[in-house]
């Protein structure tokens, strides 16, 4: 967990993957619909008070770069109210279960003695969780898969800059004295601490009998950018993210661009749902406990989530897709109008206005307004 810590501080590229998907999953707030009212008005008042969605971007962050994320949920002694979540950092904290996986506590190792959670206490949210028994707990990090890329690439970066210090600082060879007269060991380890002080650009000055031969380093020649871009690519392909979101232009034409946005939304997609579920059944019944009867919280009465779209096509794209649905009789002319950002009110039936239109009638059938009865 260090290092994958240490790859989202550090790595800003790393860092600008992770909030990319942070940002776009849980940018916006969720809408409570359904279930009982008094309990969606509740709800929707205390996600707004307790601004939980500050709180949901830092458990996202903690899932995609550690596997898991841990809050604890903290109730008032007297009246068992939520009265805030802590998200807690996943590097200290320990999942206690027994040998069937049945969970029945969390410990907490940052301090001594170690703090011990109950289940209820603690909500966690896993990202790709596995069939292991470690990874049934823990889940899997995003960046796990790009620890060993990221070394690579670190040690390139490490030796390239050891080759640019050659370039600039280059290797020389001293031939000290002359066979009339050998240097003494003290005047040539003077001369030689002399010259390790040397810095780019420095000029030697020496009185006589030094031949100075630089020495081409045996790197000038290779080629390795076929090297590092097989290793961006390999990292690119682990975080998933498009690149366009990293400020790197896509090469691609707008139908392949189409088709990776739609997958990277919906990959987000399954973390909305899966912090729904954490919600909807932990959550949610915990805040409603704290002035409701256990009798009445039910699930069928909790409000369910519904998570604003992530993403929408451009506008062009979008009308020709409700043009097309609304021309094979598949959507009405009001659902085809709402989609696109146009209100319902119309003169009549949009469809028979259509197939009806004369020179007489407006520009556009398409008013913003019904028109004034005389």
């Amino acid at each position: 967990m260090p290092k994958l810590n240490a790859l989202y501080n550090y790595n800003p590229y790393i860092a600008a993957a992770v909030d990319v998907r942070v940002n776009l999953t849980m940018s916006q707030r969720p809408e409570l619909e359904g279930g009982n009212n008094t309990f969606r008005d509740y709800l929707d008042e205390w996600v707004d008070a307790h601004n939980l969605m500050n709180t949901a971007r830092i458990e996202e962050c903690d899932a995609l770069v550690n596997g898991f994320s841990t809050t604890e949920i903290c109730f008032d002694e007297d009246s068992q109210r939520v009265e805030w979540l802590k998200p807690l950092n996943p590097e200290f904290m320990r999942v206690r279960r027994d040998a069937y996986d049945n969970i029945f506590g969390y410990i907490q190792l940052e301090s001594v003695p170690p703090v011990v959670f109950e289940p209820k206490r603690i909500l966690k949210t896993l990202h790709n969780p596995g069939s292991g028994r470690y990874n049934r707990a823990y889940g899997r990090s995003l960046l796990r898969s790009a620890l060993y890329i990221q070394a690579l690439i670190d040690d390139f970066s490490h030796d390239m800059a050891i080759i640019m210090k050659v370039f600039t600082k280059p290797i020389l060879a001293f031939t000290c004295g002359s066979p009339a007269g050998e240097w003494s060991d003290e005047k040539l380890v003077n001369f030689l601490y002399n010259m390790e002080q040397r810095t780019q650009g420095g000029d030697i000055g020496v009185k006589h009998d030094v031949i100075v031969t630089p020495i081409q380093s045996l790197t000038s020649q290779i080629r390795v950018e076929w090297w590092l871009n097989w290793l961006e690519k390999q990292r690119d392909a682990q975080l998933g993210v498009p690149k366009i979101f990293l400020g790197v232009p896509e090469g691609t034409n707008r139908a392949t661009a189409e088709f990776v946005m739609q997958e990277f939304v919906t990959r987000l997609r399954t973390r909305q749902m899966q912090k729904s579920l954490v919600w909807e059944t932990e959550l949610f019944p915990a805040i409603l406990a704290g002035d409701f009867p256990d009798s009445l919280i039910v699930s069928e009465k909790i409000p369910k989530i519904k998570w604003p779209p992530i993403w929408e096509p451009p506008a062009d794209i979008l009308t020709d897709q409700q043009i097309a649905l609304f021309n094979a009789a598949l959507i009405g002319d009001k659902e085809a109008r709402t989609r696109i950002g146009l209100p319902e009110e119309v003169y009549g039936n949009l469809k028979d206005l259509r197939d009806n239109r004369t020179e007489d009638m407006p520009n556009s059938a398409v008013s913003m307004t019904k028109q004034p009865e005389e």
